[in-house]
């Protein structure tokens, strides 16, 4: 839930194989009914070509800039889709679109990987033979994002998935969301920074049925952490909800999205846990574990993150699931802030007691 980065050598690898690998696709020329959508079609790919190291690896304020730099008619003719054909086949143009950015052809392992080697099922050697490519496994797993960065409950599991009888294509799944979709955005269908690494069940069970628009709250941009805290109702049940910080429509439609309060109120146990935790580890016991382990811990806040379950480093909150939660929960019951009040304690005593 905090902000992604992607390293400069994420953005490069990403740029070769849009040269190599798109940019020859602009030449593509299908043909329409009307002979004025081929022309607006060769003018739109002609634009794209002036513009495709921000197509590549433009951050979103770039995207938003190209988008809002396209002529109208090319807009009209990507919204109203019409057929056309291209080397005999009839396809609806946005379609055409996919196939020019290639991005299901980025995902399929037939183009790293000898058939042989992959119906052989030897993955060491596939493993072996991805280093050699960019690919989503590979962008993935160099992004070094491990949880979800929409819900942070679910770990990030970059795997390559069996051919399928029809087309026999085996393809890489790494679980990349297009936080602006593919059917409505095409032309951003390859743009490294609208790849977002998430869980298969945000990216799946979630976003497929939504949409994210273009004005919305960007992973790329800003900390979702920012915007709102997990809150657990000490004095009822220790029912989990969500305290906003920051009124903003955006992040509304965030919470909505992914259902993030809903979703949370299933590990009500974990804050219970944390809540047994402040009884049982009071600030003179945490003192008194530190003075007796100093020689393997650098300070008391090391101990308390071990011991407690949970990291002060706002940062590290993409690395492990749930650590937004645990961190927002060490943060209510003053773990973070060292500050113990008695009646909050009876309090938490009696809800254990519950």
């Amino acid at each position: 839930m905090m902000q992604l980065e992607l390293s400069k050598e994420i953005e490069k690898k990403h740029l070769k194989y849009f040269q190599e690998k798109v940019l020859t696709n602009f030449d593509i020329k299908p043909k329409f009914l009307n002979i004025t959508n081929e022309n607006i079609h060769i003018q739109f790919m002609n634009y794209c070509k002036t513009k495709f190291r921000v197509l590549a690896i433009g951050k979103p304020e770039d995207l938003r800039k190209f988008r809002s730099e396209l002529p109208e008619e090319i807009l009209s003719l990507i919204d109203e889709n019409p057929m056309c054909s291209y080397r005999g086949k009839k396809l609806k143009y946005n379609k055409l679109l996919l196939n020019i950015f290639g991005y299901e052809k980025f995902c399929n392992l037939n183009q790293y990987v000898s058939k042989e080697l992959l119906t052989q099922e030897n993955y060491k050697q596939i493993n072996s033979e991805l280093k050699h490519y960019w690919t989503p496994y590979n962008f993935v797993t160099m992004s070094n994002v491990r949880a979800c960065p929409y819900c942070n409950r679910q770990y990030i599991t970059p795997i390559y998935i069996h051919s399928n009888e029809k087309n026999d294509k085996h393809k890489l799944r790494a679980d990349l969301d297009h936080f602006y979709p593919k059917s409505k955005y095409p032309y951003f269908s390859m743009s490294i920074y609208n790849l977002v690494p998430c869980c298969k069940f945000c990216n799946s069970s979630l976003k497929h049925v939504k949409e994210f628009d273009i004005t919305d709250v960007n992973p790329y941009e800003e900390n979702f952490d920012d915007y709102f805290k997990f809150r657990t109702d000490i004095l009822n049940d220790g029912d989990v909800y969500i305290e906003k910080t920051h009124l903003d429509h955006r992040i509304d439609r965030y919470l909505d999205y992914f259902q993030i309060e809903s979703l949370y109120s299933y590990h009500k146990n974990q804050a219970e846990e944390m809540i047994q935790k402040r009884i049982i580890y009071p600030e003179s016991y945490i003192d008194e574990l530190y003075k007796n382990n100093e020689l393997y811990f650098a300070s008391k806040e090391e101990i308390k993150q071990l011991v407690i379950g949970y990291i002060s480093d706002r940062g590290c909150l993409n690395d492990e699931a749930f650590l937004k939660f645990r961190r927002d929960i060490a943060e209510q019951l003053h773990f973070i802030d060292c500050i113990t009040d008695d009646e909050q304690l009876e309090k938490l005593k009696e809800l254990i007691g519950k």
